[in-house]
């Protein structure tokens, strides 16, 4: 009898255990979903059979209900969520690899484009100001500061590695790829507070008898 018992758990579904064990409990969808912080109608897809939860969800499920991660799943179940979960990682990486390729190619666009207000005063029997427009490039090259043309040329390395990693099939050097690439990206996101930074102060600039004072 408890072996028959046993060999009709095995083959039940995931969905079926789930409301099994929630019914055991005594406990309402909703009370699971606040157990566990998560909506009550994902709660209802998993009893319905119409949505696999996440790795992170059916750990939490598996502690909730005191019962072994593999317990919860069939076999074919648990191949199921390793492909939701990679399918997820997938989608995540290439959000990140969207993300960065546009953050660096709209930033190398933007350096050498003049778009940016800025004004001279110059100095003499009196205060006169003329207007100009400036690129980044151009505003930290002439102030001898070359953070611009660094964070332009390490945003270049970056969208070649973003490039390399989206089209490399060793898994391995993907993962490298992916690292790198994301780490520079972090390192470019500072340098690029730092052009705006140093290129703020060639907005305003005080020509005193043929020197310049920026300020």
């Amino acid at each position: 009898m408890i072996y028959k018992i046993i060999r009709k758990d095995l083959s039940m579904t995931f969905s079926e255990k789930l409301k099994k064990l929630r019914r055991e409990k005594g406990i309402t969808q909703n009370e699971l979903a606040d157990a566990i912080f998560i909506s009550r109608s994902m709660i209802a897809k998993y009893e319905s059979g119409l949505a696999y939860p996440t790795r992170e969800n059916a750990e939490k499920l598996a502690i909730f209900f005191d019962v072994e991660l593999s317990d919860l799943f069939t076999k074919d179940e648990n191949v199921q969520i390793s492909l939701d979960t990679l399918h997820l990682m997938e989608q995540i990486h290439n959000m990140v690899f969207y993300i960065c390729i546009t953050a660096c190619v709209i930033f190398t666009i933007l350096s050498f484009i003049p778009i940016f207000d800025g004004y001279k005063i110059i100095s003499g029997s009196s205060f006169q100001k003329s207007h100009f427009v400036w690129s980044l490039i151009s505003a930290n090259t002439k102030n001898d500061n070359p953070i611009t043309i660094i964070t332009v040329i390490a945003s270049i390395i970056d969208v070649a590695l973003w490039l390399a990693w989206k089209f490399d099939k060793n898994g391995k050097r993907q993962y490298v790829l992916f690292i790198t690439a994301s780490i520079l990206f972090v390192i470019i996101i500072f340098l690029i507070v730092l052009t705006f930074v140093f290129a703020a102060n060639y907005s305003k600039q005080t020509v005193y008898g043929g020197y310049k004072s920026l300020f």
